[in-house]
Formats: structure tokens, C-alpha cells, sequence
């Protein structure tokens, strides 16, 4: 069997650990694109530290790397928000190649940028590939709690909460979680027109989808967190000074037509020294049930499961498909390969 290519679009830390999961797992990495001029040029595997050059540079024209390596699929790691990242999205599915991102949006975004995934649904129909967004939500925030449901008699509420270190993403997701902005900053940008509550809304979309639920209606308050000393952000290379933003806390409060409510937090902000991730559910009913992973890595298993559904998206049929269509995530004991269907 042939071995999959892929092209990585966006080389910056995640991009890099995207990389060397990658070839771990057996794929073929045949190009990478990047933007930054201080990796143009540079070869992949001495970049991801794979102990061997791979003979593929980075570059910075997406549009010649696309057309000349022909991937199976693009992984790409760019910005948290759809919008942000149409343009580089429509280079890829307007050739007919498939699309793994971690755009955290994108993990369920009918809701919140629907005009942009309907496009983006419609440009990946019209050019016989599919695009999906994965990440830490897929396993820990969607399925993990799907899992405690399954030995449950009633739900009646659902309740969750998680926290991740920003500095371990890079400046596209400090950016997203208001680091570094001033109290005014933050203020203005909740009332302008990006959109707020972006994760956990699409979070609780994707666990609706999974149960079977109608939805019917939300609410969602955004919180600053606030430092009273200055804290340096690798992130974005800069300190913050005390009285700003170094970090924000999502409220997504989801209702159904069947009275299950579904709650959902996440704070990603700047850690203090002995800080650590955080991932609980809580779910009422009958009987009650909570699970906590503590200490979870949510920036390695970000792109670890990641990378183990590129399969099912080889294998999804053309659009935009919702990681909750997919199942549970499973572990890749064979070369990554064996599990696609080559029609």
C-alpha cells in the first residue's frame, strides 16, 4: 500500500509537532508551507528535528507547493477562527485535496460562522474533498463525556471545564484569548463584530450533535482574566504588564428542546509557575458522574488526535464534516495506510 502524503500549511509550533507525529505514524510529508521568512528554506526533517533530511523545504507559496506535491492531505495549523483562515482553506479544497485543521472553530462551526463553512461545505463538494476540524476537543471535551453518558439511565445537565497554557499554541490562539489586550481592549473587541465563545460554543454543538439533541438557544459570557504583576508571554514574545489581559474564560450555557442543558467552560490564559491543564465533566442525573484527567497535555493530544483522524477523513465523504460524524477517535496500531479506503 501506498503510503499517504501530506502537505503541512503552517510550520509554527503546532505545525512542527503536526510534523514529527506525522512521520512517525508513516506518512509521506511532501511539502510545507509557512509565511515566515525565518523558516523559507529550511528542510523539514532538520526543522521537526526528525533525525534525517527529508529533501522537502519549507516555502512560503502555498500555491506552487499544492500544485506540485499533489497530497492526499493538508494539515493545516493556522488561526483559531474559520474566517481567518478562509483564504488559505479555498487554496486547498479548490483543488480537490482534503483538510485537516486545527482551527478550533472548525471543530463544529455550522453555528458560528455559518456563511463561511457553507461556503467552504459547498467549495469541498464541488471539488470531491473534505475538510474537518480535530483537536483536543474531539477526544476530551466531545467524546469523553459521550462515554460517561453511555452507562447514564437520565441526563439532565452536563457540565464541563478546561484549561490550557496559551504559550504552548503560539500567537494566533494568545491573540484569540485576548492576551496582552487592556481591559478597554477586551471590552470593545466582546461588542464588535468577531465572534465570542467560540470554542465552547462549537463545543456544545458537537456534543448536542453526538446525543441526538435539538438545540434551543444559548447564552455566553466571556471573562478577563487579570494580572496583578507583569508576566512575560513567549507566545507573542512580549510581557504583558500587570492590569492587563493574560487570559479569558469562555461561559457557554446550550439548551434543548429536551431540557438537557449543557454547560461548558474553558480558560486559556498565561500559567503561573505550578499551573496545569485541567479537563472535568460533570454530568446530573441518574446516577450522577464526573471524570477529571488531570495534568492532561492539551498541546500534544491537540495534535496527536489529530493526526489519527486523518483517515477518516480520507475516507469521509465530500464537505465539511463535523468530527462527531466520525465516531471515537481510535489509536493507529498499523501504518496509517491500512486504514484507508483506496477507491
Amino acid at each position: 500500500m501506498e503510503a499517504i502524503k501530506a502537505v503541512a500549511y503552517g510550520c509554527g509550533r503546532m505545525g512542527r509537532l503536526g510534523i514529527q507525529f506525522m512521520y512517525k505514524k508513516g506518512v509521506n510529508i511532501v511539502g510545507a508551507i509557512d509565511s515566515n521568512p525565518a523558516l523559507a528554506g529550511m528542510d523539514v526533517g532538520e526543522y521537526a528535528d526528525l533525525g534525517v533530511k527529508l529533501g522537502v523545504k519549507i516555502r512560503d507559496d502555498a500555491d506552487a507547493v499544492l500544485d506540485e506535491c499533489k497530497p492526499d492531505i493538508v494539515i493545516a495549523a493556522l488561526f483559531s477562527y474559520v474566517y481567518l483562515c478562509e483564504p488559505m482553506f479555498e487554496k486547498v479544497l479548490s483543488r480537490g485535496i482534503n483538510l485537516l485543521t486545527t482551527c478550533d472553530e472548525s471543530h463544529h462551526a455550522w453555528h458560528t460562522s455559518p456563511e463561511v463553512v457553507n461556503r467552504l461545505d459547498r467549495l469541498a463538494k464541488n471539488h470531491h474533498c473534505t475538510i474537518t476540524g480535530s483537536g483536543l476537543q474531539d477526544v476530551f471535551w466531545m467524546n469523553l463525556p459521550l462515554v460517561c453518558a453511555g452507562g447514564m439511565h437520565e441526563i439532565k445537565r452536563i457540565e464541563g471545564v478546561t484549561t490550557f497554557n496559551t504559550d504552548e499554541y503560539g500567537p494566533a490562539l494568545a491573540d484569540a484569548y485576548n492576551i496582552g489586550r487592556t481591559l478597554e481592549e477586551f471590552e470593545k473587541k466582546m461588542k464588535g463584530a468577531q465572534p465570542d465563545g467560540f470554542l465552547m460554543r462549537a463545543t456544545n454543538a458537537a456534543i448536542i450533535a453526538t446525543r441526538g439533541l435539538s438545540p434551543n438557544g444559548l447564552t455566553q459570557q466571556p471573562e478577563p482574566g487579570v494580572s496583578e504583576a507583569d508576566m512575560y508571554s513567549e507566545a507573542l514574545g512580549k510581557v504583558v504588564p500587570a492590569g492587563c489581559v493574560i487570559g479569558t474564560k469562555e461561559i457557554v450555557k446550550s439548551y434543548t428542546q429536551q431540557g438537557i442543558v449543557v454547560e461548558s467552560s474553558d480558560i486559556g490564559k498565561l500559567y503561573r509557575e505550578g499551573e496545569g491543564d485541567i479537563c472535568r465533566w460533570k454530568l446530573y442525573g441518574e446516577p450522577d458522574v464526573e471524570v477529571q484527567v488531570p495534568n492532561v497535555n492539551s498541546y500534544k493530544f491537540t495534535m496527536s488526535d489529530l493526526v489519527n483522524r486523518i483517515p477518516d477523513v480520507i475516507n469521509a465523504a465530500p464537505g465539511y464534516q463535523t468530527n462527531d460524524r466520525f465516531g471515537m477517535t481510535r489509536y493507529l496500531t498499523y501504518p496509517m495506510e491500512c486504514y484507508v479506503d483506496r477507491k
